[in-house]
């Protein structure tokens, strides 16, 4: 077992994150850090609140405070943070028009695509860039058989649990979708170089799924249209998908590759 364990751990070891990534929000100190991971944190859970508990206004005071917080990170950003910002928007903005509206896998309580749902998808991988940093800075470069345990326990025996979860409930029927998605999940995390962060935000998605769910902000469909353009055929889908933070992890990926094939860092360091 010791033996597995440590080629396990060498595998890890050599999959350093790539140099973007940690350069984004280099320049903030990390008591700025803190509090930008504060205010997402609390507009995550008070935005969603009000929106769940006063209807359509909460709704638009949530539109109002999501992008004056976007406002602000985007003047506390450098000219890389701010693109990877609207970026993301504009990407999880067009991903919600073809997953909930054209696909209907989702549906917001009153039918529409709230405003601040876009920004909110940007402000969450900021959220999971920052908190993957931190757990960046544990794992690499530090040797000790602390931090190696540590470190294969997130990237390896969490991604191991839900694949046996995922296996369970594709016996058992009972979240089709969620199984399927694990398959995507999986795929960034063999082709990625982010790692810690697709972990990081396929937990921080669930949560926010969890949440969101529970105040009945929105409610995934029972069944899912296996395609777009393909009604006819459908899957088991859970309330939430257990692995919805796949499409989160794919729009990190996306996001990512696209800003750091267009940064000044070394092309060695380009691949996330």
């Amino acid at each position: 077992m010791i033996p597995f364990f440590n080629e396990i751990n060498a595998i890890l070891q050599r999959q350093i994150p790539s140099q973007f990534q940690r350069t984004l929000w280099s320049h903030a100190s990390e008591r700025m850090k803190l509090f930008i991971a504060i205010k997402i944190t609390v507009l995550i859970c008070g935005g969603w609140a009000l929106d769940a508990m006063l209807g359509k206004s909460g709704q638009w005071i949530t539109n109002v405070w999501a992008f004056a917080v976007f406002a602000v990170l985007l003047y506390l950003g450098r000219s890389t943070e701010r693109w990877t910002l609207v970026i993301c928007m504009v990407l999880g903005g067009l991903g919600e028009i073809v997953l909930s509206l054209m696909w209907r896998l989702y549906d917001y309580q009153f039918g529409n695509l709230p405003l601040f749902v876009p920004p909110g998808h940007a402000m969450l991988m900021l959220l999971g860039v920052l908190i993957a940093q931190r757990l960046d800075g544990i794992f690499y470069p530090a040797s000790t058989l602390k931090n190696a345990y540590l470190r294969a326990s997130w990237l390896v025996i969490l991604p191991i649990l839900g694949l046996a979860y995922a296996a369970l409930v594709l016996l058992r029927g009972t979240d089709v979708f969620g199984a399927a998605l694990f398959l995507v999940f999986l795929a960034c995390m063999v082709f990625g170089r982010a790692k810690t962060l697709y972990v990081t935000m396929f937990l921080l998605a669930l949560l926010m799924e969890l949440y969101g769910t529970a105040l009945e902000n929105w409610r995934w469909a029972a069944t899912v249209p296996a395609a777009v353009f393909s009604p006819a055929t459908s899957i088991s889908a859970a309330n939430p998908p257990f692995s919805a933070g796949a499409f989160y992890c794919m729009l990190d990926l996306i996001v990512i590759g696209m800003m750091a094939r267009h940064s000044d860092v070394p092309a060695k360091a380009r691949l996330t």
